[in-house]
């Protein structure tokens, strides 16, 4: 497979060991088996994407571009290994959608406390992953994912101690 003029590659190694290395974005989808979507409701203009890509790469090979380390402990598991950490933010940004919501042009963000501080959308959100991480609720284990209850979802968003009507329903969806 060729690529195109201006498509950026990436490199993919599987867990077996495998490299999908130097494929375009079209080519890697089509690697794993992926139907890019291009429909009514969105679309993706490969044009757009590399022209991005382009910039980011330009934009970080400056000397002053200090990438950010997502190391702060009081959100991210910065200490886990490359492989918690790309999990836990996985499952954040699997469900950050549901921590804001606009009605009628405002913004309105779940908040609550964790710990006596108080925290606000998706601060609230990562706090209280990070909490329960550091508790011993096993986040990065798919089978307790996959087999998640609402107590246990209330248990790490702390709905039975506060009423949350926009959280509660959040919950309820997620479901």
């Amino acid at each position: 497979m060729g690529r195109a003029k201006g498509e950026n590659t990436l490199t993919v190694v599987t867990r077996r060991g495998d490299s999908l290395g130097g494929l375009s974005s079209p080519q890697l989808a089509q690697a794993l088996g992926i139907e890019p979507y291009n429909g009514d409701v969105a679309t993706v203009d490969e044009e757009v994407v590399s022209r991005i890509a382009e910039l980011l790469k330009k934009n970080s090979a400056q000397e002053n571009h200090v990438p950010d380390e997502w190391d702060e402990e009081m959100f991210w598991n910065g200490q886990g290994t490359p492989e918690e950490r790309s999990q836990f933010y996985a499952i954040g940004n699997a469900i950050n959608f549901r921590f804001w919501e606009i009605n009628k042009g405002t913004l309105i963000r779940t908040a609550g406390d964790i710990e006596g501080k108080r925290f606000n959308g998706a601060m609230y959100m990562w706090r209280a992953l990070k909490t329960s991480l550091d508790n011993g609720v096993p986040l990065l284990d798919a089978s307790f994912l996959a087999n998640m209850t609402e107590e246990d979802y209330d248990m790490i968003f702390q709905f039975r101690r506060r009423n949350l009507s926009f959280g509660c329903r959040c919950r309820r969806e997620a479901n």
